[in-house]
């Protein structure tokens, strides 16, 4: 069945500024390619085929400003902030109007995005005026817009303003404008927060506090409130919430008090950053994705090795990390060759894969996509 909850999540990526830029002093153009890699049997690394890829392949020739890998769909903003779509469609998650699958990106509209999340078989999207869109997969609900039918194109949820959205396995999590935190669709393990174990077919509140940022997982759910404490809640069988116990949750979990800095939840194993830039990791461990040394789970956080870290990305049994020097890494499952490191050996602790400057990173269920920063000097005419 190619309904699966094991999918991958990924964060809200805003775009911030154009991806071509000339550098007067410099003397420099800075391109931002995109590069995807892993399996690719729906077409999901946006190359035109079919075929898996051990390494980093550039995408096109346009320049973009945030991607994210879902279970296995992509979807991406490019500079211009227009919204692609691209690989698996059997729900309509690309948001085309069909169910046809796509082996390159194709465009969703013309509206300018600013913020996007592929989930396990949906869609979620903020657009340039602050409204949420949702598309795809819905049996519990999880496009927010009150019903159980799938949509094959993006439809309006509210008339609210967003800051971020973040698309799981069959649930999705979202702040508004105003920092409070709403989560929504299939809550089978009490991951959309609501204290119960009913889905929800719309947006509801979660508690009173603000929220600087969250991460739907397969089936758990993270959060960073606006003190920099860390919250966690949903399906806890791996331990993957952080909480020292294998008991799931129905409500937000205080798991540390950090102060953090980012966020993700992926199958069932999650990664975080606390401010001072150190890395962390919990939860499912079979396969080397909390990137420790060991195949051993872990119910709390654990400290991984001694570097600093900018960025990083669940996926569903494996992990990639951007470090503060803007070094691409990657550990975890490797049989489809989403890590990037020419091989197909599962990797226990974070291993090199790239030493350019690269901007952000998505793991998808075994596909991995990444933005770099490319700086191409220019000699001035005399």
């Amino acid at each position: 069945m190619r309904r699966t909850i094991g999918a991958v999540v990924s964060a809200f990526l805003f775009a911030t500024s154009l991806s071509v830029i000339v550098h007067p002093v410099a003397g420099a153009v800075l391109f931002t390619p995109l590069y995807s890699w892993g399996e690719n049997g729906f077409g999901q690394l946006g190359l035109g085929s079919t075929t898996d890829q051990l390494f980093a392949t550039h995408v096109g020739s346009k320049q973009w400003v945030s991607v994210s890998a879902g279970d296995a769909h992509s979807l991406g903003i490019r500079a211009d902030g227009s919204l692609w779509s691209w690989g698996d469609n059997y729900a309509g998650q690309l948001g085309i109007g069909s169910t046809t699958d796509h082996p390159t990106p194709v465009q969703i509209g013309t509206h300018k995005w600013l913020a996007i999340s592929a989930g396990g078989g949906h869609s979620l999207g903020i657009r340039a005026d602050g409204s949420l869109w949702s598309w795809g997969d819905n049996y519990g609900g999880q496009l927010g817009n009150g019903s159980t039918t799938d949509q094959l194109a993006p439809v309006k949820i509210g008339t609210n303003r967003w800051f971020a959205v973040s698309a799981g396995g069959g649930h999705s999590l979202g702040i508004r404008a105003d920092g409070t935190l709403r989560a929504w669709g299939h809550n089978a393990f009490g991951q959309v927060g609501s204290g119960s174990t009913t889905d929800q077919l719309a947006p509801i509140k979660i508690g009173t506090n603000k929220w600087l940022s969250v991460s739907a997982g397969a089936g758990h759910s993270l959060g960073i409130r606006a003190d920099g404490t860390l919250r966690a809640w949903g399906f806890n069988a791996e331990g993957q919430l952080g909480i020292g116990t294998k008991l799931d949750r129905l409500a937000p979990t205080g798991v540390d008090p950090g102060p953090w800095s980012s966020i993700s939840a992926g199958g069932n194993h999650s990664l975080g950053i606390k401010a001072g830039g150190s890395l962390w990791a919990w939860g499912y461990n079979g396969d080397g994705a909390l990137g420790d040394g060991t195949e051993l789970g872990k119910d709390s956080p654990v400290h991984i090795g001694v570097g600093k870290w900018r960025g990083i990305d669940a996926g569903r049994f494996h992990s990639l990390g951007i470090r503060a020097a803007g070094t691409l890494r990657a550990w975890g499952y490797n049989y489809s060759g989403q890590l990037g490191d020419g091989t197909t050996i599962n990797r226990l602790a974070p291993v090199l894969i790239d030493g350019g400057n690269w901007k952000s990173a998505s793991a998808g269920g075994n596909h991995s996509m990444a933005i770099k920063e490319v700086a191409i000097s220019i000699v001035p005419l005399p």
